[in-house]
């Protein structure tokens, strides 16, 4: 029998630190293999009292089997997306929209950077879509979209609403049954982020994190929103 010098670690591979010679220092690994290995507990203990660690001896059999055992998995990569891994190819401003939210949906990985960077931004694109916005819930098991929205100060409400139409089915970030889109004003932000809040064209909002501005139609938010939020 041998063994080896190791100290609970949450930070390693098997929870565990394991320790070896080094150049004048003692290494720790996350492999049980490469610790140094003893042929009696003395040895071992000899060992562990050259450094202040509050170490343990173990059965080094033991902890090379629960090594070779793990079915620890250090990430997953997400295959190329075939269908949305594909240059920007002078598609009208629908199809842009479609493919960013498509992008947002899926794992960043699943498109090339040199496909990504030929899309152009909504912003560029269209009169109140600014970008294609995504979150994602504290343990990262479920991701929400929604859209960065703009005006100016002369925008129409007509082409503001055919736009939100266009996209109100993809939203699913979502805040006391409203739909909740991020707005990008004159002040970029700078004081506080505000919100459009959208049930239906007779339930919306416009709204800070704590605060309401103003309650009403669709076109009453959008006209105090041109009024106070416009971008230029």
């Amino acid at each position: 029998m041998t063994y080896l010098v190791y100290l609970e670690n949450d930070f390693t591979l098997l929870k565990n630190e394991y320790f070896g010679y080094g150049d004048n220092v003692v290494v720790g690994y996350h492999d049980p293999h490469k610790a140094a290995l003893f042929k009696t507990k003395k040895e071992a203990k000899a060992f562990a009292s050259t450094f202040s660690l509050d170490t343990k001896i173990g059965n080094a059999d033991e902890h090379f089997k629960l090594f070779e055992n793990t079915d620890y998995v250090y990430r997953q990569i997400p295959l190329i997306d075939k269908k949305l891994n594909k240059k920007y190819n002078d598609e009208k401003a629908d199809e842009v929209i479609k493919w960013w939210v498509n992008y947002r949906n899926a794992h960043d990985s699943q498109v090339t950077y040199d496909v990504f960077e030929t899309w152009p931004k909504l912003y560029s694109m269209c009169k109140h879509l600014w970008d294609v916005e995504s979150y994602h819930n504290r343990d990262y098991s479920e991701k929400y979209l929604t859209f960065r929205i703009k005006t100016d100060s002369g925008g129409s409400f007509d082409e503001f609403k055919k736009e939100i139409d266009k996209v109100i089915d993809d939203i699913t970030f979502l805040q006391d049954g409203y739909k909740k889109f991020s707005i990008i004003d004159h002040e970029l932000s700078q004081y506080e982020c505000r919100y459009f809040l959208y049930k239906d064209d007779n339930d919306c909002m416009i709204a800070s994190t704590y605060y309401t501005y103003k309650k009403g139609t669709m076109k009453e938010c959008f006209d105090y929103m041109k009024r106070y939020y416009f971008y230029v």
